[in-house]
């Protein structure tokens, strides 16, 4: 297909529209599971009005193109096998189910080998923001997805499903005797291809497959459902259907007996014959039918086993159906049954939910996230002869009970339209791709200045920087080196310093509040936030330079590598619940072996209240080295102030909104807004209701007050300062007898404002 070019679509919000390459080795509604991830998603992308596209093997082009319309088909780029490698897909389908397993394994592979050169070029070609690559969906197999010049984003997975005890027979000899080294060869294989653990999100199921990640992705992993259902495709009996009434299935034989469905797979771990003979059991006692829908490796055997039992009267089978004919099934049957003894998910589960259908499943597996006594019926499978009867019991109970079977095909359905619908799986995903662009353009910001940085792997030697002092405050010419080595030094020492900022809204509120005069005279350092703080200096013969300037947006990446380095312990509190699952995310994906703990900055924050005990015991618990304030100022200082001696930490810094910035909850201005000293403009612009009162407002009740001391030939700190006198870095004198800021001082209205 041609790249599309053009400006990128502008969504109702203003920002621009997301572009997304959906990448899997297959794609295929017809032979059902993890094939058709790939495509539903890409589907519903576009049904959204994305601008997504789909890289797959060519194998799919015959079905895709009777799929899809012309439109979406143009959408669908094929990529071709390795050389020599195709047909170990074709006669691995010959193989007996372990070397077939093995096959597919390799097929996969090489699969995703041969698309990452498209994948580069389409990313390039049609700026492709991310790279979802959902499947495979094992948790255990490699991906050679990696530097691709856009995010990725991989899974959702669900894997590391094993038969029940009782029917580990089940399983092929090869895979009893590669069981023990698949996870030796999964951890190897993950080394040398590394997409996995370098992707920028991994999403997962359950906590069943995040212990099988590498060890570097699991905390960073976002739980998610791997599966989900397009309601308007699978109506209830008493909505439209997109099909016609003409595909519903022959019942003239049917007559008023109860009607039994299964859909899928004929493989041994579906458990099809366990079904069989449950069936024939019923048929002993009430009038029934059953319809398996579906195709495979065993059919031949089940159908012999139908007529072996008797029950080939009642038992049809209809081989592979489109998805519109499987949803009239689903309508038109009074039960659904799943007998499968592996499945992860159960995507044909929830369809049958979605059409309001009772459900009968195995107690096993992925079978137990969705089903429930609300829902439908979970069998035993702790033996095979148990597992039989409790079917048979379950299908003639609900056989029975037709007021039953509408109680739990509403709730069904209802649990389907809350927890398994697309759409809000999309919503969802859509928000992930935009956190894994923000973490990405962090990454590449930091990575843009690190040349000017001091280097992350050793502590900078550190001397005491020089002392400015203007407009009644101080600020200490550090630059990020200096800054870097106060930290170090503080550490080495056994210190507890802290480190705080001046930017012209400090410097308002400096003026306005005996506390934040008080905070500010007692902090170690002060260094320059903003370049009017370093334009103000010059104006009073307080010479600061550019390097003076020193912001966390700039900083903190750098520093958080050394700390990483240096195995210090960072203690963040502030945020929103929110805001700190994000973070988490960004941390990890970032520093993944960084030791990090949390508290949210929603709390009492009076010294003696239960909440602010909490935090501090949160604080000693950890024992971090550093500690990162992001409550807002003057919020912020006022809190580090009350209760510094308590303060379980060496390094204290106060940082605002820092939090908000990295994740993206706050628009990040761009990094060379910053020397140029215009930051401010890029975030009223983005924020003008909030901000404006900081960013003008302020300003201008400075003003006056600067031009006064400017002409009035103020050079110094005024009268305080040699009142206060000098303050070696470490002590610190109470603001208060009791600790606590009069609320009289606590007054700013801006205080939720990043610092």
């Amino acid at each position: 297909m041609e790249p599309r070019e053009g400006p990128y679509q502008v969504g109702s919000d203003g920002r621009q529209a997301q572009r997304v390459l959906v990448v899997g080795h297959y794609a295929s509604e017809r032979t059902g599971g993890a094939g058709s991830i790939p495509l539903r998603l890409f589907g519903r992308l576009r049904a959204r009005g994305v601008e997504a596209w789909l890289l797959t093997h060519v194998s799919s082009r015959g079905e895709l193109r009777e799929l899809l319309s012309a439109a979406e088909f143009e959408r669908v780029i094929f990529a071709p096998s390795l050389r020599g490698f195709g047909p170990i897909f074709t006669w691995g389908e010959r193989l007996p189910t372990g070397l077939r397993t093995i096959a597919w394994g390799i097929t996969q592979l090489e699969r995703q080998v041969a698309m990452v050169p498209a994948i580069r070029r389409l990313v390039r070609e049609l700026a492709i923001d991310v790279v979802h690559q959902p499947i495979s969906v094992s948790p255990v197999t490699p991906s050679p997805l990696r530097r691709l010049g856009a995010p990725v984003v991989m899974g959702p997975l669900n894997g590391g499903m094993e038969l029940p005890p009782a029917f580990a027979d089940r399983d092929s000899s090869l895979y009893a005797l590669t069981k023990a080294a698949r996870p030796v060869v999964a951890a190897v294989m993950n080394q040398i291809m590394r997409g996995r653990p370098e992707a920028d999100v991994v999403l997962v199921a359950n906590d069943r497959t995040r212990s099988l990640l590498p060890k570097s992705v699991r905390k960073s992993a976002i739980e998610i459902s791997d599966i989900g259902v397009v309601l308007t495709s699978w109506p209830a009996p008493d909505e439209p259907s997109a099909a016609a009434d003409t595909a519903a299935p022959d019942t003239a034989t049917q007559g008023s007996a109860a009607r039994f469905l299964f859909v899928g797979r004929l493989v041994g771990w579906k458990g099809v014959d366990i079904l069989l003979d449950a069936f024939a059991l019923v048929r002993e006692r009430i009038p029934v039918s059953l319809e398996i829908v579906g195709d495979g490796p065993e059919r031949s055997a089940l159908a012999e086993q139908a007529v072996r039992i008797g029950c080939e009267a009642g038992v049809s089978f209809r081989g592979w159906l489109e998805p519109a004919d499987c949803a009239v099934r689903m309508r038109t049957c009074d039960v659904y049954v799943s007998p499968s003894l592996q499945e992860s998910g159960g995507i044909a589960v929830l369809e049958a939910m979605a059409c309001a259908r009772p459900v009968i499943a195995a107690a096993w597996g992925g079978h137990l996230s969705s089903v429930d006594e609300t829902v439908g019926v979970l069998v035993d499978v702790s033996s095979r002869s148990s597992m039989v009867q409790a079917l048979a019991d379950a299908m003639v109970r609900l056989a029975g009970d037709p007021g039953l079977r509408s109680r739990l095909g509403a709730a069904g359905r209802r649990r389907v339209s809350e927890r398994y619908d697309w759409d809000v799986l999309v919503d969802r995903t859509l928000r992930i791709y935009a956190e894994a662009r923000t973490a990405r353009a962090g990454r590449r910001q930091a990575g843009s200045a690190r040349h000017e940085l001091p280097d992350p792997r050793s502590a900078p030697i550190f001397t005491s920087p020089d002392r400015r002092e203007f407009l009644d405050i101080r600020v200490d010419a550090l630059t990020v080196n200096g800054l870097f080595g106060a930290a170090a030094t503080a550490v080495a020492d056994h210190q507890r310093v802290v480190i705080a900022n001046h930017n012209l809204h400090s410097l308002y509120l400096h003026r306005r509040s005996p506390a934040m005069r008080q905070f500010f005279d007692q902090a170690d350092y002060v260094h320059a936030d903003g370049m009017w703080i370093v334009h103000l200096a010059r104006l009073f013969k307080q010479p600061l330079g550019r390097e003076h300037r020193i912001t966390s947006l700039d900083w903190l990446g750098p520093f958080l590598e050394m700390a990483d380095r240096l195995a210090w312990r960072v203690f963040f509190l502030g945020g929103t619940t929110s805001v700190a699952e994000r973070f988490e995310l960004y941390i990890r994906a970032n520093y993944s072996t960084l030791s990090t703990g949390h508290h949210d900055g929603y709390f009492d924050a009076r010294p003696d209240s239960a909440g602010n005990q909490e935090v501090l015991a949160a604080i000693r618990t950890f024992a971090p080295q550093v500690l990162i304030v992001c409550m807002g100022m003057p919020r912020q200082e006022q809190w580090i102030h009350a209760n510094r001696s308590q303060l379980a930490a060496n390094v204290i810094f106060p940082l605002g909104g820092i939090m908000d910035y990295l994740v993206g909850e706050t628009a990040t201005p761009p990094r060379w807004t910053g020397p140029l000293g215009v930051e401010w403009a890029y975030r009223l612009l983005h924020d003008p209701r909030r901000l404006a009162g900081r960013y003008i407002g302020e300003p201008i009740r400075l003003a006056p007050w600067i031009a006064f001391r400017f002409f009035a030939g103020s050079r110094s700190r005024g009268p305080r300062a040699e009142a206060d006198g000098a303050k070696a870095p470490g002590t610190a004198q109470p603001m208060y007898p009791n600790g606590v800021v009069p609320m009289s001082e606590q007054t700013d209205p801006y205080e939720d404002n990043p610092a």
